[in-house]
């Protein structure tokens, strides 16, 4: 009930009753303290905030968004601050009701100007949430978080996303203001009881639908993402990454885990490491998630000081079985979204970490050949859920099932599992195909099972593209570089087209007049000289020809490389040119086997003449699998060559059905047995 209404107002959206001005006081002054000057505190710092007094504070606040007059205050050496406009808006001329005097407000602005601000800005970047700066009635420096109740819902979502997507992670998602402020004052209070630096939770306060959090201000700390390169390199560094490394070993052996270290939650104050940001951690954390945690910190410090010092600061700390528990663990699902983008970033950077880990501890070894699962479901499994629901709507609506009903029950059995039989084999012409022009050696059995897998992928994409695209994917796992891949199923499907054409001209000359090749109409002709027209001025705009050729050209780089060292090899070309033979003559024995199941035939090389023709124009139209599209063009080749119109739509409605719609439940089975392997 609570998801479903959060969902909802999620998508109306709510009227916002965050507390500003009076009402944020007052939450302040709940938690204990009376703030006497407070700044907004941007993601990029302070020098773009805004200060007011609180007397101004809570007299001339206004609505967000709102802008006001610049407010200058005269210091009390006679110099003049000036202030950017504020989201809290203020008169150009304050009330002289002030209880401040102009030197105690600028004395107080140059108090929170003149301090640091790393630690406040870096919580702004990470909490994502409102964040002032705080000068207290006593003079000190304090930072202060507010919650808004209309912020818990995108919390709530990514918290659930990531509970649901990644294995063993335990974090609980609160729905509503008063949990989440009690989940964050909770795992505060547990960090510090459990010694870890943390900055410390003062004091908290509730006001309209916002609540405030007090926390202690480390004046002097740097958020890791503001220290510079310099100040990492030796012992500094080194010292950093041991310091950071122990107060999270403390916080595990108290039983807690952060979830979301970042460069804006490992704070640096002199030689002293702490750790903000615990309000999306656990207690009682699983052995998991402290890996988990582990697995960020290492990839933390990769991204700053390189794998190799990273490893060696993460060697000196951990044991040798916590390091190679890590290793599998080494995925960019593991990181907090802030680092993903950054580790993406900088390609291979969690592989060089496997590696080089796996080298420092040989007796793991293959560990970085084997990521552990960690998710759920990836973009593959939301992508095979797609075709697989596209499957089914495509079965549903286009099928007719009555048809094919009476095209099965009306046919010969032998004569039906013959041809099943034949259509089988296309199947392994393809992997002889694919096997044969690969460079490097793949297994014949599992090449089998990714050919008849993209019959499955071949129900939700135009023809020849889902089983192209899932051939890629093969071969990448089989350690053949993307751009190679390409060139590989590219051969693969330009050799095949030449077969068939080969087979045409001379199946066409067999027939003596070639009488069953017709030419398409008048219409037809000029609509395809039109677009070939179209296509040339297209070339001839430079910008347009500079385009596709930087789409085309890494393939045909690649393409001539792979042509040129199978024209070195006869026999494996021979291989790849069998298969597409036995892959088409397979296919044509299957269209024969569908006519002598219904008791008619014809002679071979008619046959095959039209299977070669209605195949090859039926897949020009870009419907899944060449739905619709084959299915006319067979019915109009055996019409033209004198078959009944019933019984030629029930010979064409038996060879797709064994060619196409019974190979999609075993498809499946190939496609999980392969994702089982992690071969796809």
């Amino acid at each position: 009930g609570s998801l479903l209404a959060h969902a909802t107002q999620y998508t109306a959206g709510v009227r916002t009753e965050r507390a500003y001005g009076p009402n944020l006081v007052a939450a302040i002054e709940r938690a204990g303290w009376r703030p006497r000057a407070l700044v907004r505190v941007a993601d990029r710092g302070i020098e773009s905030a805004r200060l007011h007094s609180i007397s101004e504070f809570v007299a001339y606040d206004g609505a967000p968004g709102e802008t006001g007059s610049v407010l200058e205050t005269s210091g009390s050496s006679g110099s003049t601050l000036s202030l950017p406009p504020s989201d809290l808006s203020l008169p150009s001329d304050p009330s002289p009701s002030s209880d401040l005097s102009q030197t105690e407000t600028a004395t107080n602005t140059a108090a929170i100007k003149t301090s640091s601000d790393s630690t406040a800005t870096a919580l702004a970047r990470s909490a994502q949430t409102r964040i002032y700066a705080m000068i207290a009635d006593d003079g000190s420096r304090y930072d202060v978080e507010m919650l808004d109740g209309d912020r818990q819902v995108p919390s709530v979502v990514q918290r659930l996303w990531r509970v649901v997507r990644l294995k063993g992670v335990g974090t609980r998602a609160e729905f509503s203001l008063k949990g989440a402020t009690e989940r964050t004052a909770l795992m505060s209070f547990a960090t510090t009881a459990a010694g870890v630096r943390t900055p410390r939770l003062l004091g908290m306060g509730m006001a309209d639908d916002s609540a405030a959090l007090v926390f202690e201000h480390l004046g002097a700390a740097v958020a890791l993402r503001d220290i510079s390169d310099d100040d990492l390199e030796g012992a500094n560094g080194n010292s950093l990454m041991a310091e950071a490394w122990a107060q999270l070993l403390q916080a595990h052996a108290a039983g807690l885990a952060h979830h979301q270290l970042s460069p804006d939650v490992i704070l640096v104050r002199g030689d002293q490491v702490w750790i903000s940001g615990w309000e999306h951690g656990e207690i009682a954390a699983s052995q998991l998630s402290k890996r988990l945690d582990l697995v960020q910190l290492l990839s933390l410090f990769a991204l700053r000081v390189g794998p190799e010092r990273a490893l060696a600061g993460a060697t000196q700390a951990l044991p040798e079985p916590e390091l190679a528990a890590i290793g599998p663990l080494l995925q960019t699902v593991a990181l907090p979204a802030a680092m993903q983008s950054e580790v993406r970033a900088q390609r291979g950077l969690l592989p060089t970490l496997r590696k080089e880990l796996a080298e420092r501890l040989p007796e793991t070894e293959g560990m970085s050949q084997a990521p552990q699962p960690l998710a759920r479901f990836t973009p593959r499994t939301l992508i095979m859920l797609a075709i697989t629901a596209t499957a089914i709507v495509v079965a549903v609506t286009t099928v007719n099932f009555a048809q094919l009903q009476a095209a099965v029950t009306g046919a010969n059995p032998r004569w039906v599992a013959i041809a099943f039989g034949f259509s089988m084999l296309t199947i392994l012409g393809a992997a002889l195909t694919l096997t044969s022009f690969t460079p490097n050696r793949i297994p014949l059995g599992k090449t089998v099972l990714a050919q008849l897998a993209g019959s499955f992928v071949a129900l939700a994409t135009p023809a020849g593209i889902g089983p192209a695209a899932l051939n890629l994917r093969y071969l990448n796992r089989k350690g053949i570089p993307t751009s190679v891949g390409l060139a590989v199923v590219a051969l693969m499907q330009t050799s095949q087209i030449v077969v068939t054409v080969v087979m045409l001209l001379v199946l066409s000359l067999s027939t003596g007049t070639g009488g069953l090749i017709m030419l398409p109409s008048a219409t037809v002709l000029v609509a395809l000289l039109l677009v070939l027209l179209v296509l040339v001025i297209m070339m001839l705009i430079p910008p347009v020809r500079a385009w596709v050729w930087s789409k085309i050209a890494p393939t045909l780089r690649q393409l001539w490389p792979r042509l040129s060292e199978m024209l070195s090899q006869p026999r494996r070309l021979a291989l790849g040119l069998g298969g597409n033979l036995l892959m088409s003559f397979a296919y044509v024995m299957t269209f024969s086997g569908a006519l002598h199941a219904f008791g008619y035939s014809m002679n071979l090389i008619d046959v095959a003449v039209i299977y070669l023709v209605g195949n090859t124009l039926g897949a020009l139209i870009p419907t899944p699998g060449g739905l619709g599209g084959v299915e006319g063009a067979l019915i109009a080749g055996l019409t033209a060559a004198g078959l009944p119109i019933v019984i030629a739509t029930t010979v064409t409605l038996l060879f797709r059905l064994i060619t196409y719609w019974a190979r999609i439940p075993l498809g499946w089975l190939a496609m999980r047995a392969l994702e089982r392997h992690h071969e796809i």
